[in-house]
């Protein structure tokens, strides 16, 4: 009798760690993302990948996934770029080469 309880408990555990890991998942999935194209300097606010299309600069697009967005203002002292993220954007892609340096505006 205890072993059936404890077996239900269990389960009741597991579905509820695996219903909140697949909510989590898809709110990330669905949020969205800051994205920078590291040859051109477009910025694009899309909850998935933006279209490679054409380049200003040529070629296709580079999109660099920034992060996603939320309302803290950040600038990169480098190249200028300003983002609206929820936590510190990424910092790979910068205009200037290297990393992006970026603060709170």
């Amino acid at each position: 009798m205890l072993g059936n309880y404890l077996q239900g408990i269990f389960y009741c555990l597991l579905f509820f760690l695996a219903q909140s890991l697949y909510l989590a998942l898809a709110n990330y999935q669905f949020s969205m993302k800051n994205f920078l194209c590291r040859k051109c300097g477009s910025y694009v606010v899309k909850s998935t990948m933006p279209n490679n299309g054409d380049c200003f600069n040529g070629g296709v697009h580079q999109w660099v996934n920034l992060g996603i967005q939320g309302s803290t203002a950040y600038s990169c002292i480098k190249c200028k770029v300003k983002v609206n993220s929820k936590n510190t954007p990424d910092g790979s892609g910068c205009l200037k080469g290297g990393l992006h340096q970026w603060k709170k505006s």
